[in-house]
C-alpha cells in the first residue's frame, strides 16, 4: 500500500471523525438550548424572586433583631426562630417547586444546586442575629456570593463541551495540513 492510499484512508477517517464530532456537538447544542429555554428561562423569575425575597427578609429581620435586642434573651431567641422559619418556608417552597425540575433533568445538578442552597441558608441563619458582629452589608455580600455560586452551578450545563475545550477543529485542521504536506513530499520524491 502506497502513501497515497494511506493518505486517502487517513483523510476518510478524519472526515468521518469530523462529521461525528459535528453531529455530537449539534446534539449537545440542542440539549443546551432546551435546558436554557425550557428549564432556566421558564423558572428564572421564580428563582430570582426567591433570592430577592430572601435577601429582603434577611435585611428586615436583621434590622429588627439588632434594633430591638442588645443581648440574647428568651424573647430574642423566639423572634430569631420566627424569622429563621420565614427563610425555611421560602426555602421549602423553592425546594419543592423548583429543584424537582432540575432533578428531572440531572440528579447530580440538582444535588449541587441543593448544596449551594444549603450554603446560602447557612450564611443566612448564622448571620441573622445579634451574635454575629459583622455589618449587615458584609453579610449581604456573602449572601450575594452564595447566590452567585448557585447561578454558577445553574449555568454549568451550558458551558463549553469537551470537544470545544480540546478544540477539535484545530486538531483536525493540523492533521489535514500534515497529510497534505506528506502528499506533496511524496509527489516531489517520485
Amino acid at each position: 500500500m502506497g502513501i497515497e492510499e494511506i493518505g486517502l484512508i487517513i483523510t476518510i477517517i478524519i472526515f468521518m471523525l469530523s462529521v461525528a464530532f459535528n453531529n455530537y456537538q449539534m446534539y449537545v447544542d440542542r440539549n443546551k438550548r432546551w435546558y436554557v429555554e425550557i428549564i432556566i428561562n421558564s423558572n428564572f423569575q421564580k428563582i430570582d424572586g426567591f433570592f430577592k425575597k430572601t435577601l429582603g427578609e434577611f435585611k428586615k429581620s436583621r434590622k429588627f433583631l439588632i434594633d430591638n435586642y442588645s443581648d440574647v434573651s428568651g424573647s430574642y431567641l423566639e423572634q430569631k426562630a420566627i424569622r429563621t422559619r420565614k427563610l425555611d418556608k421560602l426555602k421549602n417552597s423553592f425546594h419543592f417547586e423548583i429543584l424537582p425540575i432540575f432533578k428531572s433533568y440531572d440528579i447530580k445538578l440538582a444535588q449541587l444546586l441543593e448544596d449551594e442552597l444549603m450554603r446560602f441558608q447557612d450564611v443566612y441563619t448564622e448571620s441573622i442575629g445579634i451574635e454575629n458582629n459583622k455589618k449587615t452589608d458584609e453579610i449581604i455580600k456573602e449572601l450575594i456570593e452564595r447566590k452567585r455560586a448557585f447561578y454558577n452551578v445553574l449555568y454549568n450545563p451550558i458551558k463549553a463541551s469537551f470537544f470545544q475545550k480540546i478544540k477539535t477543529e484545530i486538531i483536525l485542521r493540523n492533521i489535514l495540513i500534515l497529510l497534505f504536506i506528506l502528499f506533496v513530499v511524496t509527489i516531489i520524491l517520485k
